[in-house]
């Protein structure tokens, strides 16, 4: 085992609370052939699982809207794993790639400098997370993530979680979750990542089996499979009694969003007498110019406004004014709030 290059980016801060690597998209570009649902999107569930997922092409991860530390290291072997237990969640997981991949946003883009992990083929990736200051959420503060590279033959051993910092469910009984309950939603993501891994390596899946891979009891298990949420994605068929009976999983593809064109309803035809004949606009001479270059439009002196009053009044007011030889009432100026100019005034 060696460690052959390392990348580390101190200021990453992601998108919509999900850490993205991608493959760096080539002309040439070459996977190994692993199953259509692997591909990024290709399932209605909730992004990363309960921690971080991988497929054809694509890494996710939990992440906190913040900055975050990321060092990516690649092996041609399997690492030395001594240091686990100073990560607070550990998932290991397979990844099919075209041997060239990326920091990433969500809708973002690349960003970074392209990391050379191989040869095109499968590799494992160990997925390592713990916050920055000991004891913090590290799904509400920034953290440290650490990936490790390194290929492996196909078909690949399914992901497993090493270490979780909570459970995988809450204690919360099932009853008093809504069908959105999101730490359902994650851990639907997990088991089906689980189903899609297992199938390119032909792996029976059972409640105990699934259990041992997350870290959490066969009961929970159950109760994941069984929720509301499971249904648009999962259909289960074996013996849930029996925690070593083989089970039957499909994992249900996402269905196209249709894309429907919305035509306005035509309008009917306008009788000819109600359509108004409109006379040609008049040209305007150089003598109706207001200044070279506009033509048009003629010079109008401003009205100067005046208060709302009995009209008669203001008639006789500005007869008896002129007779004293005192301007009329009913011109006052036009700024509102009081007689002064505001720009004399300042």
């Amino acid at each position: 085992m060696s460690l052959r290059r390392v990348f580390e980016d101190h200021g990453y801060r992601p998108e919509y609370g999900t850490f993205v690597i991608r493959d760096v998209p080539g002309p040439d570009q070459v996977r190994h052939p692993v199953g259509g649902l692997l591909a990024e999107y290709a399932v209605e569930t909730q992004p990363s699982g309960s921690l971080a997922r991988a497929g054809d092409g694509w890494v996710e991860g939990v992440a906190a809207d913040s900055h975050h530390t990321v060092r990516i290291e690649v092996y041609d072997a399997p690492p030395d794993d001594d240091d686990l237990s100073e990560w607070d969640d550990v998932l290991v997981t397979p990844f099919a790639t075209s041997g060239v991949a990326r920091l990433a946003l969500v809708v973002g883009g690349p960003i970074g400098e392209p990391i050379r992990l191989g040869p095109p083929g499968v590799y494992r990736v160990l997925f390592a997370r713990r916050p920055v200051v000991a004891g913090n959420d590290p799904e509400g503060w920034p953290c440290e993530y650490r990936l490790r590279f390194w290929p492996v033959d196909a078909p690949p051993e399914p992901p497993r979680w090493l270490r979780r910092s909570d459970l995988l469910v809450d204690g919360r009984p099932a009853s008093e979750r809504g069908a959105f309950d999101g730490s359902y939603r994650r851990a639907i993501t997990d088991v089906v990542m689980l189903a899609l891994w297992a199938a390119e390596s032909a792996t029976p899946l059972t409640l105990e089996w699934l259990a041992d891979r997350l870290l959490t009891t066969t009961a929970t298990v159950r109760a994941i499979i069984e929720h509301p949420r499971a249904s648009p994605v999962l259909s289960i068929d074996g013996d849930l009694d029996d925690v070593n009976a083989p089970l039957a999983v499909t994992v249900i593809a996402k269905e196209p969003r249709d894309v429907r064109a919305v035509k306005a309803a035509a309008l009917p035809p306008r009788p000819a007498s109600a359509v108004r004949q409109s006379t040609p606009a008049r040209r305007s001479t150089p003598a109706r110019q207001s200044r070279p270059g506009v033509r048009g439009v003629r010079p109008v002196a401003a009205r100067p406004a005046i208060r709302r009053q009995d009209a008669a009044e203001a008639q006789e007011r500005d007869a008896a004014d002129a007779q004293e030889g005192q301007a009329p009432h009913g011109r006052l100026d036009n700024h509102p709030g009081g007689s002064t100019d505001p720009e004399q005034a300042g």
